[in-house]
């Protein structure tokens, strides 16, 4: 109870007595176990969302009213206004916030308890934009919004899940700039080193296109209308640039070794270990290669390790003769006998992992073609997914949210959270 005598949660208690005595009937009694589930997950749901509804409203009853509040903007706000309500869909189903708004002519109302809830500015609460974002990394959009309807009391319309996955990956680049070292670079210091390159293209929709290759497609006649008809890619595509920077142990091997021309038994391969891979189809090429240079050097900032570079191409070579051509034409920096002997790998089978798993097993889908800002941002989400970082990412972009949706908003010498907590103590 509070202390003016409501019970916020007395709805959920209802709900879950309701539940309790319908488990219990004749009926139910007879039930199968789907059934019984089905009749759990349905009702159980509802009681989420009536716990969830009366600790916000909880928030709201004891939310302090305060004289005054100071923007950003040195304005002061007088005008004060409760029960002020906002809609918020989770993952148990829509609620209801009641908070406090502090106006003033010409200057936009500040709500307090929407900055210590950490509230978005639209509709869709934390635990459904993560939701989505494991999804969208996975499956197509029609499938997320299929699946958030079936695995949540939440729903979200094709459009807003495209939207809300462009706002998740915003600070993506900013994440990596700013993570903290887990790298011990003196204990590493004989432990090569290794930088990868390889690009791959996605079939974009025509506004996604670079200006050369959009000019191109738009003097071609392709036989669909809606879409492209098999073999229809050339001018379509839009090259991404994938990295990868990863550490592994030396092996020692000569040309017999790699060809497999020595008998015995073969050796145990090392495996990559502290792998990152991601890729970027928004960027120029040359931004995702000097962030793959930044990432090693965060890694070992002085040097001390041994460094190996692996690019591979992204012009096919199908025949033969061209293969030979390649090994001519480039026989000045195919020193692969030097990495053989010092133990550094040569092979680009990393990176071309990193490609399909990235790019080609999702953005690759038979009649898809991506808009711009949608493609770059599963290709962040799945860089995430693969470097195992989106738990870290997702928590640092909660923060970032913080502070542009609310800190920044408020005067700095005023903390909204602390003053809040503190009026109500």
């Amino acid at each position: 109870m509070t202390q003016s005598g409501l019970d916020e949660f007395a709805a959920a208690r209802d709900q879950f007595d309701r539940l309790a005595t319908q488990l219990g009937s004749t009926v139910t009694m007879q039930s199968t176990h789907g059934e019984v589930e089905k009749l759990i997950w349905s009702d159980g749901m509802e009681i989420l969302r009536r716990l969830f509804q009366g600790h916000l409203t909880r928030r709201a009853n004891e939310e302090p009213l305060l004289p005054e509040l100071t923007g950003a903007d040195k304005k002061v706000r007088n005008h004060r206004r409760k029960g002020c309500a906002r809609p918020l869909e989770s993952l148990f189903g829509e609620v209801t916030v009641q908070r406090i708004s502090y106006s003033q002519r010409r200057a936009e109302s500040l709500f307090p308890l929407d900055a210590e809830l950490n509230l978005p500015d639209d509709q869709y609460s934390d635990g459904l934009r993560r939701r989505i974002g494991v999804e969208a990394a996975l499956n197509s959009y029609d499938v997320v919004v299929t699946r958030i309807g079936e695995t949540t009391g939440g729903a979200v319309p094709k459009a807003q899940a495209e939207q809300l996955l462009v706002k998740l990956a915003e600070d993506f680049n900013e994440f990596y700039e700013k993570k903290e070292g887990q790298f011990e670079p003196d204990a590493l210091t004989e432990v090569p080193l290794i930088v990868s390159l390889d690009g791959k293209g996605i079939v974009m929709r025509p506004e996604g296109l670079r200006p050369s290759t959009r000019k191109s497609a738009e003097k071609e006649n392709h036989k669909l209308k809606t879409r492209l008809s098999k073999g229809e890619k050339r001018n379509r595509k839009r090259m991404a640039q994938v990295a990868t920077v990863y550490d592994i142990e030396r092996q020692v091997r000569s040309a017999e070794d790699v060809m497999g021309s020595k008998e015995g038994m073969k050796k145990v391969k090392p495996r990559p270990k502290n792998k990152r891979v991601w890729a970027g189809v928004k960027q120029e090429a040359n931004e995702i290669v000097e962030q793959a240079i930044e990432e090693a050097l965060r890694r070992d900032p002085e040097r001390k390790r041994p460094w190996a570079i692996l690019v591979d191409g992204h012009k096919q070579r199908q025949a033969a003769d061209t293969c030979a051509d390649y090994l001519l034409n480039y026989r000045d920096l195919l020193n692969y006998d030097e990495y053989l002997e010092k133990g550094l790998p040569i092979a680009t089978g990393v990176i071309e992992g990193a490609c399909r798993h990235l790019i080609k097993d999702r953005m690759d889908v038979t009649g898809a073609r991506w808009g711009l800002e949608g493609a770059d941002a599963i290709l962040k989400l799945r860089s995430l997914f693969a470097s195992g970082d989106f738990d870290k990412y997702f928590e640092f972009h909660k923060e970032k949210e913080q502070q542009r949706l609310h800190s920044n908003r408020f005067q700095h010498s005023i903390d909204p959270f602390s003053l809040l907590r503190a009026t109500a103590a």
